[in-house]
């Protein structure tokens, strides 16, 4: 009797234990569900103008966020959920002027660093609250906030800035007290600094992105082979900037040489004053601080034949592109075409008129492509309502498309990541430019807070969208607001001007043509429902600068139902891929047939 009751025991004891497992199970995906719920919906906030004019859609996505911190205070979003309801209300506020909204923000920011110390938000969340106190004009309060980072998170992502923030916050108190202001006085409130005479002002501030204050550059990075090299200056904010190139100055010793100056900036600590590059086109790179508020990166040249310089944003960053002469100086049309001056004259136009490009006329054709998976590793792009990630769905259709180009059509196929790892977008062109391609292709899924839009389509670069909708797919993969995107009208449109120059506009065009239409004929004949919506333009950064004819394929909305299903389907994904890569071969052979002309 005593054996059995125990046996009872341990069988209830097991129900037990497998039953808060099951419930620990179940409460986990309830809470990822409800914090990527919020986390959509703060993507849908900054991408929509129109709703971020009323406060009740702020207020919305925060009670989303409160509803992950309330329900599971212990859970693995706890922490992120309070600093993003800490980032509404300092985000809200200039678009409400309520000062309330900033002293929100350091509620929740410091319930962050106090209940989660070992959060790595913790030094975030109080360098969120420096800022905001610096905007209430409690400096004092403000250099406690940052003071504490230097003291408790020296390993943190944040030390340096909040270095540099003690540094001036100090000297910034100290004219305040021998201004009258009384050090033994509590408040953490200050007055005021006392505004230097310009003229002897060590301290010399300028406007930079709308704000009074400093930018820091805070890393330089680049990409090379010997034709090619792309250079990108990263900052914390937004700064004008100016260009110079120095011809060589054998008198003094003196390379070529390229320098940008950045206005209203000041190197970051921690950054390299020198980096080598010799890549055949560039020495080296370096910063210095020329003088109070100019940052100059300097480029020693070896051997360039043009470069073109543009930013991009979130964060800021210079993008400078250098290219080598070898690579520019391919045959001439004249010294390819046999025959006498005038005959070579009239081939030239013809070719001309038959607006083909480059490697029509060489008769080069598509060799190799580069396959961009879109998003990945810290960036998962959009997700679906049954939590399918975009970076997952891009590089499994990337992967499937390198193996029918290379199977099926023989070309050499490069991915831009064929693992779930972070890129920025500026180096997925770098690597298609890098690689001397003759294709680039992006590789996304859409996404729409219309559950119901559904429907195929492709994308070439333009610096103004096709319309409202194809404006915000592109502010979305950009990860910028369409607003600020708008700034940088200008700015692309002069970078499409230049590839108008050597036709790659053209050339994208026609591919980007040939890939859909295969993927209407295609796939309508094997899915039902498979909505052809058609070639668009937008203004795409990973498409920026490219050497090569380039496109960005939306090959599905995750936001739908039904398209997020077929998207994680294998089957689906091989016949939208068959369907892609016979529109790229198409492309290609129209190439072939045009240089045999």
């Amino acid at each position: 009797m005593i054996q059995r009751s125990f046996i009872y025991l341990i069988i209830a004891l097991n129900v037990f234990v497998l039953s808060m497992s099951a419930s620990n199970s179940i409460a986990a995906t309830d809470e990822t569900s409800r914090y990527e719920d919020a986390r959509t919906s703060y993507y849908a906030l900054k991408n929509s103008a129109k709703t971020r004019k009323f406060r009740h859609n702020w207020i919305k996505v925060m009670e989303k966020y409160k509803k992950v911190v309330n329900k599971y205070p212990k859970g693995k979003w706890a922490d992120e959920s309070l600093f993003m309801i800490a980032k509404l209300y300092k985000e809200l506020h200039p678009y409400s002027g309520n000062k309330g909204d900033i002293k929100k923000s350091n509620e929740y920011s410091e319930k962050l660093a106090r209940n989660y110390p070992e959060s790595n938000l913790a030094d975030d969340a109080l360098f969120m609250m420096g800022e905001n106190y610096e905007k209430l004009g409690k400096e004092k309060s403000a250099y406690n906030s940052f003071i504490l980072i230097v003291e408790k998170y020296k390993e943190g992502d944040q030390v340096a800035d909040a270095r540099n923030k003690v540094i001036k916050l100090k000297k910034s108190l100290s004219l305040n007290l021998t201004s009258g202001v009384s050090p033994g006085k509590k408040s953490s409130a200050v007055s005021p600094p006392v505004k230097a005479d310009s003229r002897h002002s060590s301290e010399k501030q300028v406007k930079v992105g709308g704000k009074r204050g400093f930018s820091n550059v805070t890393e330089i990075r680049h990409w090379s082979n010997p034709h090619y090299t792309r250079i990108v200056v990263q900052l914390d904010s937004q700064s004008k900037y100016h260009a110079h190139l120095l011809r060589q100055d054998p008198s003094i010793g003196k390379p070529p040489r390229l320098y940008v100056d950045i206005f209203g900036a000041r190197k970051k600590g921690s950054l390299k004053e020198e980096i080598p590059i010799n890549d055949g086109l560039l020495k080296r790179a370096r910063a210095a601080q020329y003088d109070n508020d100019t940052v100059r990166v300097v480029l020693d040249i070896e051997s360039i034949k043009d470069y073109k310089i543009f930013p991009m944003l979130d964060p800021f960053r210079i993008i400078i592109d250098v290219r080598g002469g070898e690579a520019l100086t391919s045959p001439t049309i004249e010294s390819l075409i046999p025959g006498n001056a005038k005959d070579k004259k009239s081939l030239q136009a013809a070719l001309e008129e038959e607006n083909l490009s480059l490697s029509r006329q060489l008769g080069l054709g598509v060799r190799k492509i580069v396959i961009d998976a879109g998003h990945g590793g810290k960036d998962p792009g959009a997700i679906g309502r049954g939590k399918t990630r975009e970076k997952d769905v891009n590089l499994k259709i990337a992967k499937a498309l390198k193996r029918k180009l290379e199977k099926n059509f023989n070309y050499d196929v490069v991915l831009t990541r064929s693992t779930d790892r972070y890129l920025r977008l500026e180096e997925r062109t770098a690597i298609a430019n890098m690689e001397n391609a003759d294709l680039f292709i992006s590789i996304h899924a859409n996404a729409n807070r219309n559950k119901k839009a559904h429907g195929i389509e492709t994308y070439v670069m333009n610096a103004r969208a096709s319309d409202r909708f194809a404006a915000e797919v592109a502010a979305r993969e950009n990860a910028v607001t369409s607003h600020s995107q708008g700034e940088f009208g200008s700015v692309l449109e002069a970078i499409l001007v230049d590839m108008s120059k050597t036709n790659k506009v053209n050339e994208s065009n026609k591919l980007a043509s040939s890939i859909q239409t295969n993927i209407r004929s295609y796939m309508s004949k094997r899915y039902t429902s498979v909505k052809n919506l058609g070639v668009k333009r937008g203004p795409f950064y990973v498409l920026i600068g490219a050497n090569m004819p380039s496109i960005l394929v939306e090959t599905g909305f995750i936001t739908n139902r039904r398209e997020e299903k077929r998207l994680r389907n294998n089957k689906y994904i091989d016949s939208l891929t068959n369907a892609i890569a016979l529109g790229i071969d198409k492309y290609a052979k129209v190439i072939k047939i045009a240089s045999n002309i």
